[in-house]
């Protein structure tokens, strides 16, 4: 007991509770449905080769309480060199507090497809991220790793002939801001 309270003839104890439970995220019902949309970026350049991109991502998942999502993505990102690329993804996050204003770090996984003029490709994504939620919002920002291989193809009288076969591996900063609904 911190303090008492008289009022009158009633005697009232307050207790104050500063447990662990008043800071972390403890009231989060179990598998609550989570879905947001991302409107985002990457710059990065590696080996010369300069990537910039703008993306709208989707993702859904689950509140497994404590603080803790896990869930799936998808989206179409447009790369400034002409590319569109369809990426799949997992996604893990932690939440550290339960207020309207909450750090987090997060991890993406996954693949992409490739589509430009006349080339075709798949790649792996590795995104590992920190960043904070703020209300029904949250601004993410995080290292892009896209490691892949594509092919350009010239078409000649309805023959395709292959003309670079091409490994990539994209290192980028990326940020997005996203919209919880």
């Amino acid at each position: 007991m911190i303090g008492d309270v008289t009022m009158g003839d009633i005697e009232v104890e307050k207790e104050y509770d500063f447990s662990y439970e008043m800071f972390w995220k403890t009231d989060v019902p179990d598998k609550e449905y989570v879905g947001l949309i991302s409107f985002g970026g990457d710059v990065g350049v590696t080996e010369g080769l300069i990537s910039n991109s703008f993306s709208l991502l989707t993702l859904h998942g689950a509140k497994l309480g404590h603080g803790e999502f896990v869930g799936c993505g998808t989206g179409l990102k447009y790369d400034f060199s002409g590319a569109v690329k369809l990426p799949v993804f997992l996604a893990a996050k932690y939440n550290f507090l339960n207020e309207h204003l909450s750090p987090f770090v997060d991890f993406h996984i996954g693949g992409e497809m490739i589509f430009k003029e006349r080339s075709r490709g798949g790649a792996l994504i590795v995104s590992p991220a920190v960043g904070v939620d703020f209300s029904t919002f949250s601004l993410r920002v995080g290292y892009l790793c896209e490691a892949g291989r594509y092919v350009e193809r010239e078409y000649e009288d309805d023959r395709i002939y292959i003309k670079n076969d091409i490994l990539m591996k994209l290192h980028s900063v990326s940020m997005t801001l996203s919209y919880y609904f």
